[in-house]
């Protein structure tokens, strides 16, 4: 008789500022499954491909330490890049890495990435043949096609609010009035999401007025009508930005560092 064997522990991250020295882990994942790891962790990506790196505390936190520069600098990770990570054992975690553009990033079998080879966009629909010795590339696994190599839709009328014009600025902006029900999750427009490619993307930065930088995953409904929802990371940035209920929010996507600026603006009482 088959069994459905248990999920494995699992948390994501979304590459923001000062990542590129350390990665801090989630307070609640280490909580969980904190005493299971060694100090010596392994990161493994879908090639095989395996870097040891150090788990260490601080100020009450946990960080990836001595050897993440190096992951990082081999996978060529930018800000804004999104990590999901498996916890395999006691010291291997199995790491996906998804580029700025959405996509799954993949390295040839049994090659360890160099210094001076960077990742290479390939087009869609276009054979992606490594040969042995070249670098890593961005490839699209089968079952992440239909949201890569996707066509933009027509900005039909939904419910949503519509990103405003302004002759200000050309970047993408879309404007709402925080109710009740948006305190945990919030939907976005679909012709806003459409316009800076959120639709094909797990998860997005939101950086704030104070320069901070705000993770927040992205879940896109599997319905016949348009629905994209920011979602965990959402709430945290609400409350600590004091965006109340009725007041006004503004999102401004800003392509040359790829986040969502937001701006609240309070209501007068």
């Amino acid at each position: 008789m088959a069994t459905n064997s248990k999920p494995k522990p699992s948390f994501f991250k979304v590459l923001i500022a000062k990542f590129t020295t350390q990665l801090r882990l989630p307070p609640l994942f280490m909580l969980k499954f904190g005493e299971k790891l060694h100090e010596n962790v392994t990161l493994t990506i879908n090639n095989g491909e395996s870097w040891n790196v150090r788990l260490e505390q601080d100020g009450g936190h946990h960080y990836f330490t001595q050897g993440w520069v190096k992951f990082v600098k081999d996978l060529d990770l930018k800000m804004g890049s999104f990590l999901v990570f498996w916890l395999v054992g006691n010291s291997t975690i199995k790491v996906s890495a998804y580029g700025i553009s959405g996509c799954e990033m993949e390295f040839p079998d049994g090659e360890s990435q160099t210094d001076s080879d960077e990742p290479v966009e390939v087009p869609l629909r276009r054979s992606a043949r490594n040969a042995k010795g070249k670098q890593p590339v961005y490839t699209v696994k089968k079952e992440a096609w239909t949201i890569c190599d996707h066509k933009p839709e027509s900005s039909a009328e939904t419910t949503n609010p519509q990103p405003e014009s302004s002759a200000e600025t050309k970047n993408p902006r879309f404007n709402f009035v925080l109710k009740g029900y948006q305190g945990s999750r919030l939907s976005i427009g679909k012709a806003f999401a459409t316009e800076t490619g959120l639709v094909y993307k797990r998860a997005v930065v939101l950086e704030d007025t104070q320069g901070r930088y705000w993770p927040v995953a992205l879940d896109k409904a599997k319905t016949t009508w348009f629905r994209l929802d920011m979602t965990t990371g959402w709430s945290e940035f609400r409350k600590e930005n004091r965006l109340d209920y009725g007041d006004t929010c503004l999102l401004e996507f800003i392509p040359t560092k790829n986040v969502i600026r937001a701006t609240v603006i309070k209501t007068k009482n």
